[in-house]
């Protein structure tokens, strides 16, 4: 899983981090990555980590859960498992799903979005599902996807 760190507010720019790690009331070590309106998935966040029900609003959140894998929130929504091979969110989605296809990692994917979306930037935040811990995303390279 990744996620860029930029939060765009019309003409404006911000770096945010927008990957969030708790543990549920039930002590599930849980990650979350959200994009939309961003005072929205902060409440989300605030919601699944104190276990309430979600609150309505404009985001959408990739939710890892030790365990149970990576589910999708859209709004207030229930879950949805991710069983695609590849998958993206956030307004960059479309340039990191292709560059996903292609075979680039999901950090590089997310550096592609960034380059072709004007809303995605920042610097790239990788959580390893396999290892079950944040790592660096490597260094970008100058031409190719991987």
């Amino acid at each position: 899983m990744a996620v860029d760190s930029q939060l765009t507010q019309g003409d404006t720019k911000y770096t945010t981090r927008k990957a969030f790690e708790f543990e549920t009331p039930e002590g599930v070590r849980t990650v979350v990555m959200g994009c939309g309106t961003w005072a929205d998935v902060q409440d989300a966040v605030k919601a699944l980590e104190g276990g309430l029900l979600l609150p309505k609003g404009d985001y959408s959140l990739l939710v890892w859960a030790d365990g149970d894998g990576v589910s999708e929130f859209c709004g207030p929504s229930k879950a949805s498992r991710v069983y695609l091979e590849h998958y993206a969110n956030g307004s960059g989605a479309q340039a990191a799903l292709g560059a996903l296809k292609m075979g680039a990692s999901a950090a590089r994917a997310v550096e592609v979005a960034s380059e072709i979306d004007v809303s995605t930037g920042g610097p790239v935040v990788v959580f390893d599902t396999k290892v079950r811990r944040f790592t660096k995303p490597r260094t970008r390279r100058r031409s190719g996807l991987s």
